[in-house]
C-alpha cells in the first residue's frame, strides 16, 4: 500500500500506524522523497510503499506439462533506517532553507554569501554582504524577524527540533558583549536606586543572556514580564 505526507518519516509512520505494525513487520520502499516548493507553490509529497512482510513460506508451483510457467520470486526490499532517512531529510530541509534565505534577502535588495554550519542540534547561517546594517536592522530587528521566518521553516519541513540561527559577520557575539555589559550597569543602577529597571523588549535568546549575565549578581533579580513579541526583561532589587 502507498501512503503520502510532507515527508518520507511522516509517510512511513503514517503507514506503519494504518497497518499497525512495526518496521521490523515491513516493507518500505521509498516512491518519492517530495519537494518543499517555495513559499507553498509546486510542493509535492513524499510517498512510499510499505506492505506486511509474508509470514509464510512461498509455494513454488510445480511446471506445467502443457505451459512452462516461471515462478518469480517476490521483490526484497531492504529496511528503512529511520535514521539515515531522517539524517537526509534534515541535510536536504537545511538546504532548501539557505536557498529561500538566499531569495528573501534578494527580494530585499541584498546581495549575500550564506556560509552554513552544523552543530549538533543547531544550524548555523552567516550572511556575508555588503550591507550588514540593512540586513541587520535597529538593534538586530530585522535579523532578528528573519531568524524567527527561518526557525518556523525548519519546523515546518523537518519532523524533529533543530534550532536555526541566523549571523551577519560577528553581531551576535557583539551584541551579547553589549547586552552584558548593559545588565551590569543597569543593576548597579538599580543596586544604588532601589528602582527597578525596564529593557525595552528583545526576542527570548537574548533574554537569557540578561538572566544569565545577573544570574549570581547579589541583591538583584530578573524577571521576564509582558507577551511576545513584547515581552522584556525587568531588573529589582531584593
Amino acid at each position: 500500500m502507498r501512503y503520502t505526507a510532507d515527508t518520507v518519516e511522516f509517510a512511513i509512520e503514517k503507514g506503519l500506524q494504518d497497518l499497525k505494525a512495526d518496521k521490523n513487520q515491513v516493507e518500505i520502499k521509498i516512491i518519492s522523497q517530495g519537494k518543499k516548493g517555495f513559499l507553498g507553490f509546486f510542493k509535492q509529497l513524499a510517498e512510499v510503499e510499505i506492505n506486511l512482510k509474508s509470514s509464510h513460506p512461498v509455494k513454488l508451483t510445480e511446471k506445467s506439462e502443457k505451459q512452462d510457467e516461471k515462478v518469480v520470486p517476490p521483490t526484497t526490499t531492504t529496511n528503512v533506517d529511520l535514521k539515515s532517512v531522517r539524517e537526509e531529510e534534515l541535510a536536504r530541509v537545511v538546504q532548501d532553507l539557505g536557498y529561500y534565505l538566499a531569495d528573501v534577502t534578494k527580494y530585499m535588495g541584498i546581495e549575500t554569501v550564506i556560509n552554513v554550519r552544523q552543530q549538533s542540534r543547531v544550524v548555523y547561517y552567516n550572511f556575508d554582504t555588503q550591507k550588514p546594517g540593512l540586513l541587520v536592522g535597529k538593534r538586530g530587528k530585522t535579523l532578528n524577524s528573519l531568524q524567527l521566518l527561518a526557525q518556523n521553516y525548519m519546523d515546518k519541513y523537518y519532523s524533529r527540533r533543530v534550532r536555526v540561527e541566523l549571523d551577519v559577520g560577528q553581531y551576535r557575539q557583539t551584541r551579547k558583549d553589549i547586552l552584558q555589559k548593559m545588565a551590569l550597569q543597569k543593576a548597579r543602577q538599580v543596586k544604588l536606586s532601589k528602582s527597578p529597571f525596564k529593557f525595552d523588549p528583545m526576542p527570548s535568546f537574548e533574554r537569557k543572556i540578561i538572566h544569565a549575565a545577573l544570574a549570581k549578581e547579589s541583591g538583584v533579580k530578573t524577571i521576564s514580564k509582558g507577551n511576545e513579541p513584547y515581552r522584556y526583561v525587568m531588573i529589582q532589587s531584593v
